[in-house]
């Protein structure tokens, strides 16, 4: 198992919203045979979110800007991981994955294992939008965190990569929220690991089992039940 559990790997957004405060308008959506309220706040930065023309087809342009034969299965992993999570539990479709060109839109993948850079972004949702290196993704694991050689680590990478592309639409961490509930009884150890200010849209209540929250790390990389209601209300069902 990957020790690093404040590894980014982490899981945010959502949680059920049944909170009587929000007075504003709702956003009603069902799943697995139940009807969720979910509150017009979210782990979210409004100014994030992808835009498409109403009615049309949510296409994400996806491409490798230094693709190497020696990762090819590190790859096609990464890409099954963000169809069978994200895509697959939304309106949203990834496509391209070949190799980006100089002027290539959309979420651009650097293939890189640096001491000091872990996998991120360089910034969030329709932000990187043609962004050169915007994304950083490790395959390796040698020089950054050599603790995820020891297990599945392609499972590891697909599960990284669901988180840093949660981020690439527009999702911040979980446990960066002002309302996070800790793992301890005092509630701190979660809030410890904030990596930035409350986001500024909370879709949900807080979501301790999300992929973009830092204090749950499984060998998964699927969403959460919530995470998919999150992704649901922002671009739509599959």
């Amino acid at each position: 198992m990957c020790l690093p559990r404040i590894l980014l790997v982490g899981i945010m957004l959502a949680a059920l919203a049944v909170n009587a405060v929000a007075q504003q308008s709702r956003i009603t959506i069902t799943f697995n045979g139940k009807t969720y309220d979910l509150e017009t706040r979210g782990a979210v930065d409004r100014d994030n979110l992808w835009q498409f023309e109403q009615g049309g087809l949510k296409k994400l342009f996806v491409c490798w800007d230094n693709p190497q034969d020696q990762f090819a299965k590190e790859m096609e992993a990464v890409k099954a991981a963000v169809i069978a999570s994200w895509q697959a539990n939304s309106g949203l479709q990834f496509i391209g994955w070949g190799p980006c060109m100089k002027n290539s839109p959309g979420i651009r993948i650097l293939i890189k294992d640096d001491a000091k850079d872990g996998p991120q972004v360089m910034a969030f949702g329709r932000k990187l939008n043609g962004v050169e290196n915007g994304m950083i993704l490790n395959f390796t694991f040698k020089k950054w965190m050599p603790a995820c050689q020891q297990g599945p680590m392609l499972t590891w990478i697909q599960r990284i990569a669901v988180h840093e592309f949660g981020h690439a639409l527009g999702f911040r961490h979980e446990q960066d929220r002002d309302d996070t509930i800790g793992k301890d009884t005092n509630g701190e150890a979660c809030k410890n690991l904030k990596t930035g200010p409350n986001p500024d849209w909370h879709l949900t209540t807080y979501d301790a089992k999300s992929i973009m929250n830092y204090c749950f790390c499984e060998a998964s990389s699927d969403l959460s039940e919530f995470d998919v209601l999150s992704v649901q209300a922002l671009y739509g069902r599959p």
